[in-house]
């Protein structure tokens, strides 16, 4: 086990420094800089603000300077804002990170009970229905869900507040808006698991045994067809907890997926690369999480240092 995480440590740091030096180049070989929309400022203005952040330097000091800063935690400041880059993510991940949390769960429950649903009842009327439901989730796009959430339960029925960040009611539609495809996802790829599951030998001798239905589906059946699911979650978790641009943007949520946009547009070198580098770790943090996850699910899956490789 020991070595099996310390191999995972050294392959997660590789990539991870593949990622920080493929973000810096691109950055600086696309024309332009973050004070470049600045037309107006005088040059001794652009001279000191590039003076200031050291943007004079040539490019490997540059590169280096901000490795040597982040083997520090420090992500620097940033350009456009007058935080830092650490107070920004530290700031809006939590909000996101809740909504991610609560979207997430609602994904995970609804989608698992309609692939359950149609693969068990194959071919007939809860077949259909959970289908038809996942069709509409990838269909639709999450402004036109959001607006048409806002509209029906704000608006029309002031069930629920329509923006802004506070409490519980605040998460209900952004929630569901931000669900709606990954429930339609992982419905398809439930029922398609389930139904190469029951197919499988060990379910035939548990219905020849005359075990119940309930007691195949959850003791048996379960918890193989949730292999492909679990694979799933640990990008989704990443994506979803990493904050959604249109979803916050349209329910004025104060959480980072806003900042992934806005750096690009504003050229926010610093808060480009540690937006980036925040997201690597945290996806490949939850994809090993996924891979613990699968010894739990089969105990036939061992660790590559298990089998003694």
């Amino acid at each position: 086990m020991a070595r099996y995480v310390l191999r995972r440590i050294v392959t997660m740091s590789l990539a991870l420094w593949l990622i920080i030096t493929a973000t810096f180049v691109i950055m600086h070989s696309v024309p332009g800089g973050p004070f470049s929309s600045e037309k107006n400022a005088p040059p001794a203005v652009m001279q000191n603000l590039n003076a200031r952040y050291r943007l004079n330097d040539p490019y490997w000091k540059q590169y280096l300077d901000y490795l040597l800063n982040m083997a520090r935690l420090d992500l620097g400041p940033s350009f456009k804002y007058d935080r830092s880059v650490n107070e920004i993510i530290s700031q809006g991940f939590p909000v996101s990170a809740q909504l991610g949390a609560v979207a997430v769960s609602i994904a995970l429950g609804a989608g698992v009970i309609l692939g359950v649903a149609a693969a068990w009842k194959q071919n007939r009327w809860q077949d259909y229905t959970a289908m038809s439901l996942a069709a509409l989730g990838f269909s639709v796009p999450s402004f036109i869900l959001s607006g048409l959430l806002m509209y029906i339960f704000a608006y029309k029925l002031m069930w629920l507040p329509p923006a802004m960040w506070g409490g519980w009611q605040h998460a209900v539609m952004p929630a569901l808006a931000l669900s709606a495809l990954p429930t339609a996802f992982i419905a398809r790829l439930m029922r398609s698991s389930m139904l190469e599951v029951l197919q499988q030998d060990y379910i035939k001798t548990a219905r020849a045994k005359g075990l119940s239905p309930a007691a195949i589906l959850v003791n048996h059946a379960l918890k193989n067809a949730l292999m492909p699911v679990a694979t799933y979650l640990g990008p989704l978790v990443a994506a979803v907890f990493t904050g959604s641009f249109v979803v916050e943007t349209v329910f004025a949520i104060p959480g980072l997926g806003r900042y992934f946009v806005i750096s690009v547009l504003n050229r926010d070198y610093t808060l480009i690369l540690g937006l980036t580098v925040f997201y690597a770790v945290f996806l490949m943090l939850m994809n090993f999480i996924v891979d613990l996850v699968y010894m739990f699910l089969d105990p036939r899956i061992k660790l590559a240092d298990d089998r003694g490789d």
